[in-house]
């Protein structure tokens, strides 16, 4: 254990479609179980870090990053973030709170979390003057730090590092 105290966001539980966009009760739902954690006897912050995988980094970045009240920092492997309906320049220019955003270079599963939208998504943060941070992981697959067909144990050690480093800011 590294003493952190994380909420790790499931996607299906705050990013589902409404119509051509996300439904805004996913953002009350993030909100909810943040609030929580804060006040879980366990926590001594008065905000959470939020981590999220795939769907559940998409539902980070298009509702907590906004949420600096609530939210300290947010770490995002692999995020959805290349469907209809997401905009990179407005996931930057609402993006209140550090974000590391693991990129798997390689990832084209279901066309998600593609790194050429992560990296446009680093450029619009840039143009912003937002604290969004792109760690690319050239030989990365979608799932690399999960065990599995695409699991990189090399990349997932860096990641975790990185990630650690990322708190301790």
């Amino acid at each position: 254990s590294s003493g952190y105290y994380v909420l790790l966001i499931d996607g299906k539980d705050v990013l589902y479609r409404k119509g051509d966009s996300f439904d805004p009760m996913g953002q009350e739902k993030l909100r909810s179980a943040v609030k929580q954690v804060i006040l879980t006897s366990g926590s001594t912050n008065a905000k959470a870090t939020l981590v999220g995988f795939s769907l559940g980094g998409g539902g980070v970045l298009q509702w907590g990053v906004s949420q600096s009240d609530i939210i300290s920092r947010a770490v995002v492997f692999y995020p959805v973030v290349s469907r209809p309906g997401q905009d990179m320049r407005e996931f930057a220019t609402n993006t209140q709170v550090p974000v590391l955003v693991f990129a798997a270079v390689r990832d084209k599963y279901m066309n998600c979390c593609l790194v050429q939208t992560m990296r446009q998504l680093g450029e619009e943060a840039k143009k912003a003057n937002r604290p969004i941070e792109i760690v690319e992981l050239p030989e990365a697959d979608h799932g690399f730090n999960l065990v599995g067909a695409s699991y990189r144990g090399a990349d997932a050690d860096t990641a975790w590092e990185n990630m650690l480093k990322f708190m301790r800011r």
